[in-house]
């Protein structure tokens, strides 16, 4: 005989239980916003103030000079910086350094003070700009020498003038070197190198005496000895300026044109040397 089926139990609806880490999270949230408050403008002003990096005395003292000066009209990084030299009792490179760090930490807007357009209104800055221009794999100590001014007014408008891309840098042989920003990096230790008279020498001889033998070449250096002959057809070759030739008793050099050619144009080569060479660029 068939058993009589027991009618569904009645189970009345319940919610979902919540995984114990999600309900931990829910909960963390609820307290957050219990929690928090609408900041008033003085509260979002001293949570600013907090995060700022700290400044020093010095910095302090360029930064509220600045505030008085704008307070007569807008002024560029230039005129804060003679201005302060004039009228602070501080050192010139102190106050220049204090006012790279006040742009760095945000407490003056470098873009709003000193920008593109008038970055070249120094006539000091246009000079070293000039100049880098048409001496590629310029120093420091040579810009001071040149423009007659002090170390610290070059570093300080070099700084600005990479600040604004007019100019790079390259380390070569523990050395800071300038170029114009509009010279592929991958030239800069070539032209470092080539502003060595005897390097220049030794790459002018193989272009006039191409696919020539190397005992040959160095025969017509005689200034040069042989190890300092050999270090720089070494260092040729590593910038890839030449090209080796290799026969089965000899090895042949010749100049890597497709290289030199924008190189020579870089450093603004004689068009009369260029034929000789036989480069065009």
């Amino acid at each position: 005989m068939e058993r009589p089926r027991r009618a569904p139990r009645y189970i009345p609806f319940q919610k979902p239980s919540i995984p114990e880490d999600k309900k931990k999270k829910e909960d963390k949230k609820e307290e957050i916003k219990k929690d928090k408050k609408v900041e008033t403008k003085e509260e979002k002003k001293e949570k600013f103030d907090k995060n700022k990096e700290k400044i020093s005395s010095t910095e302090a003292s360029i930064l509220k000079f600045a505030e008085k000066l704008m307070k007569k009209g807008s002024i560029n990084i230039q005129e804060l910086y003679w201005l302060s030299v004039n009228k602070l009792k501080l050192n010139a490179y102190e106050i220049s350094q204090a006012i790279y760090q006040l742009i760095t930490k945000n407490y003056i807007a470098k873009k709003t003070i000193i920008t593109d357009d008038n970055i070249l209104e120094s006539d000091k800055r246009k000079k070293i700009a000039v100049y880098i221009s048409n001496f590629p794999g310029t120093t420091l100590k040579e810009i001071q020498n040149q423009l007659n001014i002090t170390p610290q007014q070059a570093a300080y408008h070099l700084k600005m003038l990479e600040d604004f891309d007019y100019i790079k840098k390259s380390k070569v042989n523990l050395k800071i070197w300038y170029f114009a920003s509009k010279i592929n990096p991958e030239y800069h230790e070539s032209i470092i190198f080539l502003k060595n008279q005897d390097i220049f020498a030794v790459l002018e001889l193989i272009l006039l005496n191409p696919k020539s033998e190397l005992i040959t070449l160095s025969t017509k250096a005689p200034a040069l000895s042989a190890k300092m002959f050999n270090d720089i057809i070494t260092k040729l070759k590593e910038l890839d300026l030449i090209i080796e030739i290799k026969g089965k008793k000899t090895k042949r050099y010749e100049g890597n044109i497709k290289k030199l050619g924008p190189l020579f144009e870089i450093l603004k080569i004689p068009k009369s040397k260029l034929d000789q060479y036989k480069i065009t660029t």
